[in-house]
Parts: structure tokens; sequence; C-alpha cells
């Protein structure tokens, strides 16, 4: 029986992880805020989504729908239904590897399963 999703809880359908280094939480008019918060985290931190609360509600919800084809093929990298905002930084021709850039989009991720047994976003796989 598949468990249902709780929309009050959208945080679990990602690992702690990708939570604390890839997600920025805020209403539009904190977006430009994010790029703050991106700039402090690590170099090899080079993406983080830029979500409202209803834009989080909606990935949370795919991957919730998801769960079983991420059964079928756990090591698969999946892209998102739905284009989401985000900041971005670095690459091979990026010549100021600290500049972040705003785009959005729809990108590529890896799932792995938590403890438990539920399938949540634990990589960034780059932007489609």
């Amino acid at each position: 029986m598949t468990k249902k999703f709780d929309h009050g809880k959208p945080q679990v359908y990602f690992s702690a992880n990708f939570w604390k280094n890839h997600i920025f939480l805020g209403n539009e008019g904190e977006k430009k805020k994010a790029e703050n918060v991106f700039l402090r985290r690590g170099l090899d931190v080079s993406t983080v989504l830029c979500l409202t609360r209803m834009e989080l509600v909606q990935l949370a919800g795919e991957i919730h729908r998801r769960q079983a084809e991420f059964s079928r093929v756990p090591n698969a990298v999946f892209m998102t239904q739905q284009a989401y905002d985000y900041w971005s930084r670095g690459g091979p021709q990026a010549k100021d590897k600290q500049r972040a850039t705003f785009s959005s989009g729809r990108f590529r991720y890896k799932v792995r399963v938590n403890e438990e047994g539920l399938y949540t976003l634990c990589h960034f796989d780059g932007p489609v």
C-alpha cells in the first residue's frame, strides 16, 4: 500500500545533504537573497534551487508519485517534470567561478532509499 503524500512535510522527500546544500525556500521577492546564501556554500556545490513553498510541495509530490519508477531503476538519472528557478556557478567555461547566474528550467537528479524505505532526491545532476 502506498503511503499518502503529506503536504505538510515535503522535506522528507529530500536527503538531509540535498536539503542543506541545494534548496533555498522563500517567496518570489526573496529569491535575490538566495544568491547570498548560495555564495556562502562550498565551491563543490554549484547549484541552489530557489523554491517557493508551493514549488517545494510540487517537487516533493513528483518524488512521491515516482516511487515505483525509482524502485525499478534506483541508480538511474531522472529529470524533473516541471521547470524550477535556480542559481548556478562555475562549470568548465566559467571565467568567474564565484559569480552566480540565475536560470529557470528542468534538471536531472538521482535518488536513494532512506531508512524508512522512501526514495529521496539526493543528488543534483545538472540542468537540462
